[in-house]
């Protein structure tokens, strides 16, 4: 979605359409701000002001935007889904995955309505009004740490047993496999219950599919 935004200073009239579900229409005067927010798609639209306007619209929304550009925004709603930002022009959002590399329960953990943040524009899809935002994109990759660790042995602490396997926690916040097959490798009567901590061997590192390889040290 995007917010479309007029800014008023004289008499004003404007009758039109808009393919957007949302337009708001900023008036300011004397330092105050009053707004409007008109919904429907594809419906007819008549505002009428004491102050004349300038409508920056999609079009003018894109004019200072490219993919892979970086921008500073301000959140304005934190969702289940990820994060609405405010760009000046226009307003993107932030999906769950693209907020940060490391583990979170709700995108609140990352971020908070009114804070400013340096964001990348990942994708804009302008038959949907859509801008996609990164903050994510900006940040070093914590695994490509852990890729420079491959045969090296650390102690990691059990956190699930699987048909496939076991899942070992490592450097407090990584987990990776250690296969069934490994497991035999160890001594008989080893405890393999979650919360067990057990020294293993970083066999391997896939950045792309976020998976690491464990085996017996």
């Amino acid at each position: 979605m995007i917010t479309r935004k007029v800014r008023c200073s004289g008499s004003f009239r404007l009758i039109g359409s808009t393919s957007s579900s949302h337009l708001l229409i900023t008036i300011r005067r004397a330092g105050m701000n009053i707004g409007w927010v008109i919904r429907g798609r594809g419906v007819w639209i008549e505002v009428s002001t004491d102050w004349s306007c300038g409508l920056e619209g999609w079009a003018g929304a894109l004019s200072a935007l490219e993919v892979g550009s970086v921008v500073v925004g301000r959140v304005t709603a934190v969702k289940d889904f990820g994060v609405l930002v405010d760009l000046g022009s226009a307003e993107g959002v932030i999906t769950v995955p693209n907020l940060s590399w490391h583990h979170f329960d709700h995108p609140s953990d990352v971020l908070s309505v009114g804070e400013h943040v340096r964001v990348k524009v990942l994708d804009i899809d302008r038959e949907r009004e859509r801008i996609s935002l990164s903050v994510k994109h900006l940040l070093p990759d914590p695994l490509l740490e852990v890729s420079e660790k491959i045969d090296s042995v650390t102690v990691g602490e059990m956190t699930f047993r699987a048909p496939i396997g076991v899942f070992i926690r490592i450097f407090g916040e990584f987990e990776g496999l250690l296969p069934e097959a490994e497991m035999s490798k160890f001594e008989d009567g080893i405890d393999w219950r979650p919360g067990r901590n057990v020294r293993v061997r970083i066999a391997r590192v896939d950045l792309e599919r976020r998976q690491i390889g464990l085996t017996f040290p």
